[in-house]
């Protein structure tokens, strides 16, 4: 189930949510969190104290549902300001990173394409696609 491939930064689900001490900021009750550190044994996510037995975590599909609190926010390169131009402004997109993909693209295909050729199913997949083409994912996560 794709358990041995979990890395620090990947996102998650917790198997029994309610079993944990979840500590958001927001409030927001989902089921996706950021791995701080893993072990073969445990692992530990942000917003949550405890240490969670890696049986009890599992990978996100990719589905719109169990995702949706995704979104894709990648560095945008700085514009040239010259004196007297005014400051471009910069607004985060927090729709559905799927949606967004169809917006970037890469060697002409966009980024919705490029996932589906590599035939992933989950989240963390993505994040390692990702990685492993630009050296970063830039997939957040919209309840911190």
């Amino acid at each position: 189930m794709h358990m041995e491939n979990f890395i620090k930064g990947d996102f998650i689900c917790l198997k029994n949510l309610d079993r944990w001490q979840i500590n958001r900021i927001s409030g927001k009750k989902i089921n996706v969190f950021e791995i701080a550190n893993i072990s073969s044994e445990y692992v530990e996510i942000i917003n949550c104290k405890e240490k969670i037995p890696i049986s009890e975590i599992e990978p996100i599909p990719i589905n719109g549902i169990s995702d949706f609190q995704i979104y894709y926010d990648p560095i945008i390169a700085p514009s040239i300001i010259l004196p007297g131009d005014t400051k471009p402004i910069h607004t985060k997109d927090y729709s559905y990173y799927y949606d967004a993909f169809e917006r970037h693209t890469y060697n002409g295909k966009n980024f919705k394409d490029l996932v589906k050729e590599q035939n992933l199913e989950y989240v963390h997949d993505v994040q390692n696609f990702l990685r492993s083409e630009f050296k970063k994912s830039e997939l957040r996560i919209d309840a911190i």
